[in-house]
């Protein structure tokens, strides 16, 4: 998960941006089937979802998914 102030949690635990790569090793190293899913506030700039499913390949994890949630009637408008 991504939050609206560039916060990264994975597995609900918070973590540093510089970290990821590490963590995402660790997990490909554990089980390289190991599917990411990819949480994003809407506020997030694109180019950091895709930084971070880079780092995913990079370690070696290659099952990515992004998590979309629909827009309620109260903010499509």
């Amino acid at each position: 998960v991504i939050t609206s102030n560039y916060q990264f949690y994975l597995n609900e635990k918070l973590v540093n941006r510089d970290d990821l790569a590490k963590h995402f090793a660790e997990a490909a190293q554990s089980n390289d089937q190991s599917q990411i899913l990819i949480q994003a506030d809407e506020q997030i700039a694109h180019g950091t979802v895709v930084w971070v499913m880079d780092q995913a390949r990079t370690a070696g994890l290659h099952r990515l998914a992004i998590i979309t949630q629909p827009k309620s009637e109260s903010t499509e408008k």
